[in-house]
């Protein structure tokens, strides 16, 4: 039904719409996989429109190795003074298509049918009895902004909205997460978790992070292509490079390592 924008299996980011730039809002939503082509869109119609009505960078991370989930991101530059922001109302939006679970038309209409029940949902027309949650990629520096001393902040937000709201464990983390991230999720009924994410996301807005995202996934860390020229100033690739052995060991049969009355092929010599 939808087609996803042509990205790279592994790597740091896809499709268009640019990447967060210094002092812009940025945040970083999971979405499922299987969810991907909701918010994208046929031929990326639903991110670009996103992206017009919000005035918003939105990027779909490219998948990672043994993570069901991607990473949407989400930049703009703040408005100071202004209640809301254009990242603020992207991300809002961004959960509101994912959570688009009617039954949409196929062919053109389907489209529009996501857009027209992501504004049903903005619109707190979605009914609350609906369950719903969504997840967010935090830096461990903007994690104390909405727990506060001893609880109090992330206990009010709950009391506020009536949404569970928790900072995951580490081991929950997805592979997708960059390496010092945090995860908060919020489940509750769809009115409950809509009220709780504009919260948290006003936080976020309000504590920007004390650095730069930088970094690989927790999935991609540390993985390295080996050389092919292992040693230092050697012409010699790793596969050409052959360890001495005596006769009988690391499956050399002995025949081959010369003797009397034995074959052995003539050295191999090196330029």
């Amino acid at each position: 039904m939808f087609e996803e924008e042509a990205t790279p299996v592994v790597g740091l980011s896809s499709g268009s719409g640019g990447g967060p730039t210094p002092g812009d809002v940025v945040f970083r939503i999971l979405c499922n996989k299987s969810k991907t082509g909701q918010v994208i869109g046929k031929g990326g119609s639903v991110i670009k429109q996103l992206r017009d009505e919000t005035l918003s960078r939105i990027k779909v991370e490219n998948m990672v190795p043994g993570s069901d989930d991607r990473v949407i991101v989400i930049s703009a530059p703040d408005t100071p003074g202004e209640e809301s922001s254009p990242a603020l109302d992207a991300a809002v939006r961004i959960y509101a298509v994912m959570m688009a679970t009617t039954v949409m038309p196929g062919g053109d209409d389907a489209d529009a049918a996501a857009i027209a029940a992501a504004d049903a949902i903005v619109g707190a027309e979605a009914a609350p009895e609906v369950k719903a949650s969504v997840r967010l990629l935090i830096p461990k520096s903007q994690t104390g902004c909405l727990i506060g001393k001893g609880g109090i902040i992330i206990n009010e937000m709950r009391e506020q909205t009536g949404a569970q709201i928790r900072v995951c464990n580490k081991d929950q983390i997805p592979v997708c997460a960059l390496q010092g991230d945090d995860m908060v999720q919020i489940t509750g009924e769809s009115s409950a978790v809509l009220h709780a994410f504009h919260l948290v996301l006003t936080k976020l807005r309000a504590t920007p992070p004390r650095e730069p995202l930088s970094g690989q996934p927790i999935g991609l860390a540390g993985q390295q292509m080996a050389s092919p020229y292992p040693v230092a100033g050697s012409k010699r690739p790793l596969d050409m490079m052959q360890p001495y052995a005596p006769p009988g060991q690391y499956g050399v049969p002995p025949q081959y390592m010369g003797g009397a009355g034995q074959f052995a092929p003539p050295p191999r010599t090196w330029e």
